[in-house]
C-alpha cells in the first residue's frame, strides 16, 4: 500500500485537497486532487434525493487538474476512503 500525503486544502465550494502519492501511479501520476461534495437533487422532480460523492483526479503540483478522467470514486464524502480504494493510506 502506498502513502498519500496532503499538501494543502484548495479553496472552493467543495472539500478539495491536493495530495502527493508515494509511490506514483503506474502512469507516473504523482499528484492528485481529491474533491468531496454533497449533491442535492431534492428540488429536481425526476430525482428527488440528496447524495454525496468523492472523486480523485490527476493534478500537477499546483493543484490544477490535468485530466478529468476519474482515478478514484466513492459514493460518500471521504478523501481517505477514495484514496484507500486506490491503494493509498493518508499520512
Amino acid at each position: 500500500m502506498g502513502t498519500a500525503t496532503k499538501i494543502r486544502d484548495i479553496e472552493g465550494r467543495r472539500q478539495k485537497a491536493l495530495y502527493s502519492l508515494d509511490p506514483p501511479l503506474d502512469d507516473g501520476t504523482e499528484f492528485v486532487l481529491v474533491s468531496a461534495v454533497d449533491l442535492d437533487f431534492a428540488g429536481i422532480e425526476s430525482f428527488g434525493y440528496r447524495t454525496s460523492e468523492t472523486m480523485v483526479f490527476p493534478a500537477d503540483g499546483d493543484g490544477e487538474v490535468t485530466n478529468w478522467g476519474e482515478l478514484g470514486f466513492v459514493p460518500y464524502k471521504s478523501h481517505a476512503a477514495a484514496l484507500d480504494d486506490m491503494g493509498y493510506t493518508v499520512a
